[in-house]
C-alpha cells in the first residue's frame, strides 16, 4: 500500500513484484483517466469526482482517489462489495467456500480543512464495518486515514467487566488473546481526524496492527511532508486477523519516497496468511494411516529382490486396469509388504514417561503450557508466540507466589496451634533445602 501520483510514476511496476494485491491512495486521476494496465492484475478504481470546474481548468490537475489491483490468480473469490461516492473509499469481498468472508477496504480521507474534507466519512465506514460483521466476515483497513494518534490505546478493554456482568451486555467477546502494546515513532501528538479514527476503531473491535507486529514493532513514520514525518498510514485488522498477520514493513526505499519523487508516502508491505486452501476431491492420510518400519542396512540387497519379485506377481493385475489409482495402490502396498516382512515394524511409540511438576503445577498451568507451544510449533516466527510464552510465565511465577504465600500462612497458623507439628514439619522442609547429610555434618565437626 503507498500513497502514489499514479500517471506519472515510473517505478510503479516495482509495487506489483511477488504482490497478490496492490493498493493505491491519492492518485490524481481524473474520473475519465484509466489507470496503468499491469499484466496478470485486475483493476478496480475509484476516482475523486470533480466538484469545482474552475479551480481544474486553473492548475490542469486533479486530486484524491484509490486504486486497487488484484492478481488474476485470486480472481476466482474477489468481487467488488462498495465503493463511495465520493473517491474516499473501496471494499472487496474474498470469498472461499465453506471459509468466512474477508472484506478489504481502501481509503484516503482529506485531510480536515480540506474543502473535500468530510466530517461523516469515519461514521459512514462504522455503518459498513457493523454491516459486515453481521455477516461475520473479517475486516482489514488499510490507507491514508490522515489522523496522529500517538500512542493512544485504540481499544476499551471491557473483559474485566464481563466478570460483573455476564447477562447484560456482551462485552470483550471479540478482543484478542494476545494483544501487544503498540509502539508510535510519530512523536507529534495528535492531529487530524485522531478523535473519529480512535472511535471507529473503539466501537468497532477494530485493532492497528502498525507497532505491533514483526517488521514495525516501533511504528514507524510513514509520511515526509513539510520538513516533517508522521504516522497517517495505517493497517487496521479485526481480531480474528491477528493470528494471520505475519509481518508490517514501512520501506525506506527513495523510489518511491524521496527528494525526486511525486509521492511523500513510504511503501508498506503487508503480509497475512488466510487459512485458505483450495478444496481437492481427494483426502489426504492422516498421521494414523502412516505405516512406519525399521530399516536394516544389512537387508536392503534382500529387499530389492523380493520387491522385484513382488511387482512382478502384480504386473499382471496391473496391466487389466486403467484406473491409475489402482494401480498407485497395487504397487503402495507391494512396497508396505515387502517392507513389513523384511525390515518389520517398530514398537509402539506410547510413552510411559512420568513428568513430575511442582506442586503449583495445576489444571490450568498445564492446558496453558499445551497450548503455548502447540502455537510455538505451528507458527514459529510469530511475534504472538513470543507474548503467549510470556503469558505462561508470568502465570507460572503467579502460581508459585501464591502456593508460596498459602504455605507459609499454614505454617504460621500450625505454630500457633501445634508447636510441635509445626517444628517436625519445618525441619522436614529445611532438611530437603540443605544438601549436605546429616552424616557429613557431624563428621565435619
Amino acid at each position: 500500500m503507498t500513497n502514489t501520483k499514479l500517471s506519472t510514476n515510473s517505478h510503479i511496476q516495482r509495487l506489483f513484484d511477488d504482490s497478490d494485491v496492490v493498493a493505491l491512495t491519492e492518485t490524481h486521476l481524473f474520473p475519465n483517466e484509466t489507470p496503468l494496465h499491469i499484466l496478470g492484475f485486475q483493476c478496480l478504481h475509484n476516482p475523486r469526482p470533480i466538484f469545482d470546474m474552475s479551480s481544474v481548468r486553473t492548475t490542469m490537475k486533479h486530486s484524491g482517489g484509490v486504486v486497487v489491483f488484484v492478481n488474476d490468480s485470486w480472481s476466482d473469490c474477489v468481487s467488488l462489495w462498495k465503493q463511495s461516492t465520493n473517491g474516499t473509499r473501496l471494499w472487496l469481498q474474498f470469498q472461499r467456500p465453506r471459509v468466512a468472508p474477508l472484506f478489504l477496504a481502501v481509503m484516503y480521507a482529506p485531510p480536515k480543512g480540506s474543502p473535500y474534507a468530510n466530517e461523516g466519512l469515519f461514521d459512514n465506514i462504522t455503518t459498513e464495518v457493523g454491516m459486515i460483521q453481521d455477516l461475520g466476515g473479517s475486516i482489514l483497513l488499510t490507507g491514508d486515514f490522515n489522523a496522529r494518534t500517538s500512542a493512544v490505546d485504540d481499544y476499551v478493554d471491557c473483559r474485566y467487566f464481563t466478570n460483573h456482568m455476564p447477562d447484560t451486555l456482551p462485552l470483550g467477546n471479540d478482543f484478542p488473546e494476545v494483544l501487544p502494546e503498540r509502539h508510535n515513532s510519530d512523536k507529534g501528538g495528535l492531529k487530524g481526524w485522531h478523535n473519529e479514527f480512535l472511535d471507529l476503531c473503539r466501537s468497532s473491535g477494530l485493532f492497528i496492527l502498525n507497532g505491533r507486529i514483526t517488521g514495525d514493532e516501533s511504528g514507524e513514520c510513514t509520511c515526509f511532508a513539510n520538513g516533517g514525518s508522521s504516522l497517517v498510514d495505517y493497517m487496521v485488522a479485526s481480531p480474528a486477523l491477528f493470528d494471520c498477520a505475519t509481518s508490517l514493513v514501512v520501506h525506506k526505499c527513495p523510489l518511491f519516497c524521496g527528494k525526486g519523487c511525486d509521492s511523500d508516502h513510504r511503501k508498506l508491505s503487508f503480509n497475512l496468511q488466510l487459512p485458505w486452501q483450495h478444496v481437492s476431491s481427494t483426502t489426504s492420510k492422516s498421521r494414523a494411516d502412516i505405516r512406519h518400519f525399521k530399516h536394516d542396512a544389512s537387508k536392503c540387497t534382500q529387499y530389492c529382490q523380493h520387491l522385484q519379485q513382488q511387482i512382478a506377481q502384480c504386473t499382471a493385475q496391473m496391466s487389466d486396469t486403467d484406473n491409475v489409482d489402482m494401480v498407485v495402490q497395487l504397487l503402495h502396498d507391494c512396497i508396505c509388504n515387502v517392507a513389513a516382512a523384511m525390515h518389520g515394524c517398530p514398537a509402539s511409540r506410547t510413552s510411559t514417561t512420568q513428568h513430575h511438576h511442582q506442586p503449583w503445577f495445576d489444571i490450568e498451568c498445564r492446558n496453558k503450557h499445551k497450548e503455548v507451544f502447540a502455537y510455538a510449533k505451528l507458527h514459529p516466527d510469530s511475534h504472538l508466540a513470543c507474548e503467549r510464552k510470556k503469558q505462561l510465565k508470568q502465570l507460572l511465577c503467579h502460581k508459585k507466589r501464591t502456593y508460596k504465600k498459602l504455605q507459609s500462612r499454614q505454617l504460621c497458623a500450625l505454630a500457633k496451634t501445634d508447636p510441635a507439628s509445626f517444628w517436625r514439619q519445618y525441619s522436614k522442609s529445611k532438611e530437603r533445602s540443605v544438601v549436605i547429610s546429616k552424616a557429613d555434618l557431624v563428621v565435619g565437626f
